[in-house]
């Protein structure tokens, strides 16, 4: 039980990067595949200063384990190293045999990709991947990139209503408000996400219909009626699973949002500030 939680123990005990970097370095090469798994995630939280760091995750990327495996690609996207390796290695991981392994590759070098131009033809592959998580999340990837094909745009879409990890549905929320061009589909899949189980998503979906119509002016009238629709529709009594608030009240923060260009003070700001900052660090430190 000390092997495995001692990884942990040194990420939180404010040593200097170059001592914890001496500790988790054994770990990385322990026989026990949670061990390995804790240490990438440690080395993650040292940042690519330490020189030792980059070759430990490189490594890791190729243990025999996915569990460890799949911590390092998460680990390398998050660190943004320059090294010339990483992103070969990523592409690589991206056909790993695990789904995991992918889904973290994809997010990893939506992280990385401006440093190689093979990374969008790759992610643009991963879009028709076996597995949807995997596709989702290359879909977001590739939005990161400024990549905005139909085939992006659809993968956005699946991700917003379908994807079952939190992170990805809300970052197709986000990215559905900023790509562009927007249409009558994006408009309603933000909608469609006001019903969304969570209140990040939900939220994240509320602005992005809210910035659509400050982008393009084209569709500001389309927007305030199918909002004002939704405030209006019993379909959108649904709560949310984290504050308890219906699918009405984010449709009124979203045409707040657009009318007034701020969020509403008692019940965006106000109410939810605390819930949404708490689920924001919850998904930093995953």
């Amino acid at each position: 039980m000390f092997a495995v939680r001692q990884p942990l123990r040194w990420g939180t005990w404010g040593r200097s990067r170059r001592r914890w970097c001496r500790r988790c370095w054994p770990p990385c090469r322990t026989t026990i595949p949670d061990v390995r798994s804790s240490a990438a995630g440690v080395l993650r939280r040292l940042g690519p200063q330490s020189p030792e760091v980059v070759p430990a995750l490189l490594a890791a990327l190729r243990d025999d384990h996915s569990q460890v495996r799949r911590s390092a690609a998460g680990a390398l996207g998050q660190l943004e190293p320059q090294s010339p390796e990483v992103v070969p290695a990523l592409l690589a991981a991206l056909r790993d045999d695990n789904t995991q392994v992918r889904f973290q590759a994809a997010g990893a070098l939506g992280q990385l990709g401006w440093q190689s131009p093979e990374v969008v033809p790759a992610l643009l592959a991963a879009l028709r991947d076996d597995n949807s998580q995997v596709r989702f999340q290359a879909a977001v990837s590739l939005s990161e990139l400024e990549q905005t094909n139909p085939d992006v745009l659809v993968g956005l879409y699946e991700a917003l209503s379908q994807a079952e990890i939190l992170s990805t549905r809300l970052e197709a929320a986000r990215k559905l408000g900023v790509v562009g061009p927007g249409d009558t589909g994006m408009i309603q899949a933000l909608l469609n996400g006001l019903l969304d189980d969570h209140l990040l998503v939900r939220t994240a979906c509320a602005k992005s219909l809210a910035q659509l119509g400050q982008h393009f002016p084209e569709l500001l009238p389309e927007i305030e009626q199918r909002l004002v629709q939704a405030i209006e529709d019993p379909a959108f009594a649904k709560l949310d699973t984290v504050a308890d608030r219906s699918g009405h009240d984010y449709a009124f923060d979203g045409l707040w949002l657009l009318i007034n260009g701020e969020e509403t003070t008692g019940v965006m700001r106000d109410r939810n500030a605390q819930a949404i900052n708490r689920w924001e660090m919850r998904l930093q430190r995953e």
